[in-house]
């Protein structure tokens, strides 16, 4: 089960709070040290003196909140970046798998849940995000999958987890997509299934100015496909990759391949830029 390190100071706990927090136990701490202490060890000989010594150096004691809440306030700046620069899921899945959970915790940031950081570099016992909104307590699963649909153990586990931490719901949030035993076992359970065309939709709704995605379009069977489409392969059905044709008359055309090459040759024709064109890769 996620539990927080019992190494873990209270100056950690603070800088995972929001920055204004930190400011107010920082002012907090040093009106306590400057003034309330003093005033109240007035008529003890023995802490007057203490307290007369504090004075001075009350500012050292609220510093390291100040510390906390200012680590606190850039990470609130990298994870708003991250989230506004996102194109949509095709730059989604590009992202550091950590990065990946920053962003799936940001988004539900903006919907107005407290978050807890389970996951990052350590072991995260198989949560790496708790929500906290209306009173309901939900745990988060995330993976950046880029070519592997999400099968039903992981989500089983995950159920496994919710019981025994004793929480409301379980989410768990792919970039990819859910097999069909997958979905079959959340049906009817407090498990919520989001794939990577939804995350990307959920990420539009609460980005602070909605990117339009960067790219030439793409022709797919005569029709116009946006990059953000990622059309899926029409051989196996898979999820297909923007890719750039190496060698051969083509060479330096980009056109879409299929996630499953070499087993899966499945190609899709890139329109060429200006000039109506299409580059057909051969290999």
């Amino acid at each position: 089960m996620a539990r927080r390190n019992r190494n873990e100071s209270i100056l950690d706990v603070v800088a995972g709070l929001p920055w204004w927090i930190g400011v107010g136990l920082a002012v907090a701490v040093y009106i306590g040290a400057h003034f309330i202490l003093p005033a109240m060890w007035a008529d003890r000989p023995m802490l007057k003196g203490i307290s007369t010594g504090l004075q001075p150096i009350a500012w050292m004691f609220s510093m390291p909140f100040l510390l906390a809440a200012g680590i606190s306030f850039i990470k609130s700046l990298s994870r708003r970046k991250l989230a506004d620069t996102q194109t949509g899921i095709y730059s989604i899945r590009e992202l550091h798998w950590l990065d990946f959970e920053r962003l799936v915790g940001e988004i539900f940031r903006r919907q107005g849940y407290h978050i807890e950081e389970q996951g990052g570099a350590g072991p995260d016992g198989g949560i790496d995000l708790v929500l906290h909104k209306g009173g309901r307590k939900s745990v988060v699963q995330c993976k950046r999958w880029k070519n592997v649909q999400v099968g039903v153990s992981p989500v089983r586990e995950l159920y496994g987890v919710m019981t025994a931490e004793g929480a409301d719901a379980c989410i768990f949030v792919s970039s990819g997509t859910y097999t069909a035993d997958a979905r079959a076992f959340a049906d009817g359970k407090p498990i919520q299934l989001i794939e990577g065309e939804k995350l990307a939709s959920l990420l539009s709704e609460v980005q602070s100015m909605p990117l339009q995605p960067i790219a030439s379009p793409q022709v797919k069977h005569g029709n116009s496909v946006p990059v953000s489409a990622e059309p899926s392969c029409p051989k196996c059905g898979k999820h297909m990759i923007q890719r750039t044709a190496r060698t051969g008359p083509n060479a330096g055309n980009q056109f879409w391949g299929c996630s499953q090459f070499p087993q899966c040759r499945g190609v899709v024709q890139a329109a060429m830029p200006a000039t109506g064109g299409l580059a057909v890769p051969r290999g």
